[in-house]
């Protein structure tokens, strides 16, 4: 009988041991997870930059209901992006002419609308980011206003 309650206490010390070594290993993980996160943040840069951005072939009331001085409105909240430029342009068409030969016109219906932007961005060695959004040429850029969502691709980057 007392063999039998040495042996409990044996495996209570032993799984006692066991959770304090995993509480161990877990805090040294955490630890150096954040130490890492506070040396990235450490590395970044907020600057001003300047974006165009190209969307094409949307209806015209979309592309109207973006105009200049429109805030862009970012994950957060709290991004104070602004649209500095708008222009609207008729939409490109694609089509075939009578010998067969595809033919670029431009569409009266559809828009393409480019829009400069004033960000403010963070900037960690190759990685630019504004409030949830890599920033590249080429990526794609979602800007919501409260008048409206469209999503284009990001055609220029100009760091002040």
């Amino acid at each position: 009988m007392m063999e039998g309650a040495s042996q409990m206490k044996k495996k209570r010390s032993m799984t006692k041991l066991f959770m304090f070594v995993v509480v161990i290993i877990i805090g040294v993980m955490g630890f150096l997870w954040l130490k890492d996160k506070v040396e990235a943040r450490a590395n970044t840069t907020k600057k001003d930059i300047y974006i165009v951005v190209q969307v094409n072939n949307l209806e015209p009331n979309v592309a109207e209901a973006i105009v200049e001085g429109d805030k862009v409105i970012g994950e957060t909240g709290r991004q104070k992006d602004i649209i500095k430029d708008v222009t609207i342009t008729d939409g490109d068409l694609v089509a075939v002419s009578k010998d067969g030969e595809l033919v670029a016109l431009k569409d009266p219906i559809k828009k393409n609308i480019t829009l400069g932007i004033r960000c403010k961005v963070n900037i960690s060695g190759p990685y630019i980011e504004g409030d949830g959004q890599e920033i590249k040429i080429g990526l794609p850029y979602v800007v919501c206003t409260e008048n409206t969502q469209i999503t284009g691709v990001i055609v220029d980057i100009k760091i002040d």
